[in-house]
């Protein structure tokens, strides 16, 4: 449709910038004035942040990976603490365990430190900490391939169809049979449940690992409560119906499930089935806030027992020669580069928290010896 030009002189590193940037056409052919630009087709509001990082060879980063491949890893549980960028830092963080075979210990140790500093099971990784954000990031790393073998063909043909399934009176046409319509969603959502549960046994193994670590700590903790032997099961589902299954189901596209945006009917279907996935991923049942869905609760409650089965064996712990593929390749410098980046933009906050330890004490030192290699390279160029 056209394009628009920016001025990076305009940017300031590091920080984020919304504004109206003029939408402009490109000529057919060049003008004899010389003008690559045409007319203003309007404006776009883009939400824009530049980034600018010098990228060092790896071994330079051998100090900074000392720092933060620690037991307890304080310094990550500090910058996760002070950063305004928690999904970025969680991101540069998993890839970068990842590349280097410490996945599962990084991710055990973050949900470890978010169990013992969570006082009340009921708000258990229900935030968006470095742990919650460290696995959701996690579980797409290694798990998209898996979500799209299971899902693709049937969102896809909920897609194709034009039909409603429309069950809220107030949304509904006046020629709609609600019955009709109720007893059709039931069998809807039930397919599309039975295909993740069938799904199980091929969850990526290193996934079954950080559950079943997962699982482990809060069973630790509130094991012997009353609220613990739901915690069993929720506190893994909160990642897989909330944060994996349910989102693809209501955004098919961001999940690589189909190549268009739903159509508003399609759409409507599918935020009605991810609705009683994740109302059923929650041990709950729906209440006053949807009436509508109330004929749901009979089928959520007859799928529990099916769900637990389901979360039992996604948390068991899978044999040891079990591994899992990454589903792209880890540009291992550039993250070292992005970690240090955040590291040097929140370094005052993290040195201000009450009682660092050790480690997070030697962070100052490790970054002047980094910006001294730094000076070099720039020096050089």
């Amino acid at each position: 449709m056209g394009q628009v030009i920016l001025n990076l002189n305009s940017f300031s590193n590091g920080k984020k910038l919304t504004k109206w940037i003029s939408l402009q056409q490109k000529p057919s052919k060049p003008s004899k004035s010389g003008d690559s630009l045409k007319k203003d087709l309007g404006e776009v509001r883009l939400k824009l942040k530049y980034t600018e990082q010098l990228i060092l060879p790896v071994s330079n980063y051998e100090l900074l990976w000392a720092l933060v491949d620690r037991e307890g890893h304080t310094v990550i549980n500090a910058l996760g603490e002070v950063s305004l960028e928690k999904e970025s830092v969680a991101n540069t963080l998993v890839h970068l365990f990842s590349s280097k075979g410490k996945q599962i210990e990084l991710l055990n140790g973050l949900s470890k430190q978010e169990v013992v500093t969570t006082p009340s099971v009921g708000v258990l990784f229900r935030g968006n900490s470095i742990a919650t954000k460290s696995i959701d990031v996690f579980m797409k790393l290694i798990g998209m391939e898996f979500l799209q073998g299971v899902l693709k063909n049937k969102i896809r043909e909920i897609c194709s169809q034009k039909r409603s399934y429309e069950v809220d009176p107030n949304k509904a046409d006046k020629s709609t049979n609600i019955t009709e319509n109720q007893k059709a969603l039931v069998d809807l959502v039930s397919s599309v449940l039975q295909l993740i549960i069938n799904s199980a046994n091929s969850t990526p193994p290193d996934l079954k690992r950080v559950f079943h670590y997962l699982q482990k700590g809060v069973m630790a903790k509130w094991g012997k409560t009353v609220e613990g032997e739901e915690a069993k099961y929720t506190s893994v589902s909160g990642f897989l119906f909330l944060r994996f299954w349910g989102p693809a189901i209501l955004g098919p596209k961001l999940f690589g499930l189909v190549d268009e945006i739903p159509s508003p009917i399609a759409g409507r279907t599918l935020t009605l089935i991810s609705k009683t996935i994740q109302t059923l991923g929650n041990l709950a049942t729906f209440g006053a806030k949807e009436p509508y869905m109330a004929f749901m609760n009979t089928f959520i409650q007859q799928k529990q027992t099916a769900f637990k089965e389901y979360i039992d064996v996604c948390s068991a712990m899978p044999p040891p020669e079990a591994k899992s593929d990454l589903n792209e390749v880890i540009d291992v410098e550039s993250e070292f580069a992005s970690l240090h980046n955040h590291l040097k933009r929140d370094n005052e906050k993290i040195m201000a928290l009450p009682n660092p330890s050790p480690a997070v004490s030697k962070i100052p030192a490790v970054l002047a010896a980094l910006a001294q290699v730094e000076g070099k390279y720039r020096g050089a160029s």
